[in-house]
C-alpha cells in the first residue's frame, strides 16, 4: 500500500504543478513563447482530467497492490524485487540498474507504442491519446484504459522485475517515470541545458507529426530511424 500512495502523491503533486504552471503561462500576454506549440483546447480541460483520474484510480492503483502482493511479498521465486535489501545500498550497481530500467522500458514502450498506431488498433485505442496534438501535463494519462495498461503500466514494472530493483530504489523508478511522462507532455519550452535534462520536444513532435518519436529517450528510434529533435515545422520557434 505504500507504493500505492507513493505513486498516487508523485501523480497529484507532478500534475498539479505543472497545471498551476500553466495556469500562470496563460496569464502571460505572450504566453506562446513558453510552449512548444500553440495550446488549443480543443477537448474540454475536465474530460481530459476526468480520464486521467479515471486511470490513475482504476487501474494505476489497483494495479499497483497487485503488483505489490506479487513482487514484494511473495515468498516464491519470481519475485527478484522481496529478495533484495531494503536499503540504499550498493547505489552505484542500482543507478546502473535503474540506467537498464530506462532502456528496457524504451524498448518496450517503443514497440508496443508502435503497434497502436496500426490501421488495426489505433482508431479504437490510441486515437484517443492523439486528440492532444499539443499536449500538457494532464495529457499523460488522457488515454483508453488499455493502452494505460500496455504503455504506461507494464514497461514501468515489467522492467523493475527483469533487473530487479530493491524495495526503496523502486520508490525512485516510480517517481521516475510517472514525473519523465507528466513532464514529457507538459508542452512547455524549456531552453538551454534543461531542455536535454527535462527532454519534452521529443514526445511532443510524435504528438505534432504521429510518425516520429515512438519511444521514450530516442534509443530505440534511432534504431529504427524514427527519431527527430530538432525543431520541425509547426513547433514555435
Amino acid at each position: 500500500m505504500d507504493l500505492c500512495l507513493f505513486q498516487l502523491s508523485t501523480f497529484i503533486i507532478g500534475m498539479g504543478t505543472f497545471t498551476l504552471i500553466d495556469y500562470f503561462i496563460d496569464k502571460q500576454a505572450d504566453c506562446n513563447k513558453y510552449r512548444l506549440q500553440k495550446l488549443e483546447r480543443n477537448i474540454s480541460f475536465v474530460d481530459v482530467i476526468k480520464l486521467s483520474i479515471f486511470n490513475e484510480i482504476v487501474i494505476t492503483l489497483p494495479f499497483i497492490i497487485i503488483f505489490s502482493k506479487i513482487a514484494l511479498q511473495s515468498p516464491d521465486e519470481f519475485s527478484k524485487i522481496a529478495y533484495q535489501p531494503e536499503e540504499f545500498s550498493n547505489s552505484l550497481i542500482y543507478i546502473f540498474k535503474l540506467c537498464i530500467c530506462v532502456l528496457i522500458e524504451d524498448i518496450l514502450f517503443y514497440h508496443i507504442h508502435k503497434l497502436l498506431h496500426t490501421k488495426l488498433l489505433y482508431p479504437y485505442i490510441h486515437k484517443i491519446h492523439h486528440r492532444l496534438v499539443a499536449p500538457y501535463s494532464f495529457g499523460a494519462f488522457y488515454c483508453h484504459p488499455i493502452e494505460h495498461v500496455l504503455c504506461n503500466i507494464i514497461p514501468v514494472f515489467l522492467s523493475s522485475i527483469i533487473v530487479g530493483l530493491n524495495k526503496p530504489w523502486l520508490y525512485v523508478w516510480v517517481f521516475i517515470s510517472t514525473m519523465s511522462s507528466i513532464i514529457s507532455h507538459s508542452g512547455i519550452r524549456f531552453t538551454g541545458i534543461y531542455k536535454y535534462i527535462f527532454y519534452n520536444i521529443h514526445h511532443d513532435l510524435h504528438h505534432l507529426k504521429r510518425n516520429v518519436n515512438f519511444g521514450v529517450i530516442g534509443i530505440t528510434d534511432k534504431f529504427y530511424e524514427s527519431f527527430a529533435f530538432r525543431k520541425l515545422k509547426g513547433l514555435i520557434e
